[in-house]
């Protein structure tokens, strides 16, 4: 964030006194006809003041957060740029506007302590850990793949950075070991240490099929509206990459429109596939709730995303927005889907969300995939807007 946006939020949040509804601007704007966008800043207010409310904090405690957040998001990023193969994980503090954490493997040489010193706030650097952030996906990947190797098809894998260890959730597959002793035991022995196991009766990574930010359908079902894209010729609307049958999406107050399949994935880089409109060109808009359609105006940066991160998002069957903050940045493994980013609970979408947008204020982050388990843990995950050209060769448009 820069500085002069922040001071506006400062001064906006003293004129609004507290959890106060932020003001919300007419603009004209062609499409959809008949709604209202809300300005950048009253946005993200809105926002901020959803967290406040889930979080029992002051609004005042949401900028903080949020300034934070931003702020330690770009020494972040200039890291896992800069080191890939010395950065491990980074973590905000809990309380609103406190001392974030990065973690290291082995030393930090000068350029990471230059870059921490340059923070021009406090950061907590936690060194010495054995193996990097790569290191310990490539390992929590191929522990998916012994798994799937013995024969089970329902696997969930994390680690934590603070600890370095892995946890694999497993829904059990009859005639296979049941128990976590004779699951480990049947693993290669370099995957025994350092490994935790979860097995369950039950799916441990679901997806929401359905609704979002406008209604996507078809004969083999509904889907969820995302976010415009373009490829450089051609524009369309993202969904989860698991909605294999839309062929129409609904304009609340408009009308219906084709759609043209273009391309999905569902491995390395999340849940996600875009359609393109066989009669108009898509604008750069976006549902945050039914009646709040805002301008995108960026898109946040893979890098920057970091543990702790206050992140909302939107589903249309739910029509709920809700806020929440980050657990993982990059889930391994999620029901055969990688670099998804997982939220710290799983209370805010049901079946009927899948595609629809996270954001903040008028930034993109991501679009909803499901929900998986860790540890016997839901957590709400979606799929990363900035890694969108990876996975299709698309993306986000923006104002």
């Amino acid at each position: 964030m820069n500085r002069s946006r922040y001071l506006v939020l400062v001064a906006a949040v003293a004129l609004l006194g507290g959890l106060g509804a932020p003001t919300v601007a007419a603009h004209s704007h062609a499409h959809p006809s008949s709604a209202l966008v809300v300005e950048t800043d009253d946005a993200l207010l809105t926002d901020l003041g959803i967290l406040a409310a889930k979080r029992g904090w002051t609004l005042q405690q949401a900028v903080a957060h949020h300034a934070r957040s931003e702020e330690f998001g770009h020494i972040q990023e200039r890291i896992v740029t800069a080191r890939p193969s010395m950065f491990v994980g980074a973590r905000l503090s809990t309380t609103p506007g406190g001392t974030p954490t990065l973690y290291i493997k082995g030393r930090a040489d000068q350029f990471v302590s230059d870059t921490v010193a340059s923070a021009g706030f406090p950061i907590v650097v936690v060194e010495d850990r054995p193996l990097s952030q790569l290191e310990l996906v490539a390992r929590a990947v191929r522990l998916d793949e012994q798994l799937a190797g013995l024969g089970f098809r329902d696997i969930v894998t994390a680690f934590d950075a603070a600890t370095s260890r892995l946890s694999a959730d497993v829904a059990r597959v009859p005639g296979l070991p049941t128990t976590a002793e004779q699951l480990l035991a049947a693993l290669p022995a370099d995957l025994r240490q350092g490994v935790t196991l979860f097995l369950s009766d039950h799916a441990v990574s679901r997806s929401f099929h359905a609704y979002g930010g406008m209604r996507m359908q078809g004969a083999g079902g509904t889907c969820t509206s995302g976010w415009s894209v373009t490829d450089g010729a051609t524009t369309g609307v993202t969904t989860a990459g698991h909605c294999t049958a839309v062929t129409e999406i609904v304009e609340p107050g408009v009308g219906t429109w084709g759609l043209l399949f273009e391309a999905e994935h569902t491995t390395t880089y999340g849940d996600v596939e875009w359609r393109s409109s066989t009669t108009h060109i898509e604008p750069d808009d976006f549902y945050a709730d039914a009646s709040d359609v805002r301008d995108v105006s960026s898109v946040e940066a893979r890098a920057n995303i970091t543990e702790g991160e206050a992140v909302c998002g939107y589903g249309r069957t739910s029509n709920f927005r809700d806020c929440d903050l980050v657990w993982d940045t990059w889930m391994p493994t999620c029901g055969g889907h990688s670099r998804l980013v997982g939220m710290q609970t799983d209370d805010t979408f049901t079946f009927g969300d899948s595609g629809g947008g996270w954001s903040v204020g008028n930034r993109a982050y991501g679009s909803i995939s499901g929900q998986c388990s860790v540890a016997g843990v839901w957590h709400n995950t979606w799929s990363i807007a900035d890694l969108y050209d990876e996975a299709l060769g698309v993306t986000v448009r923006t104002s």
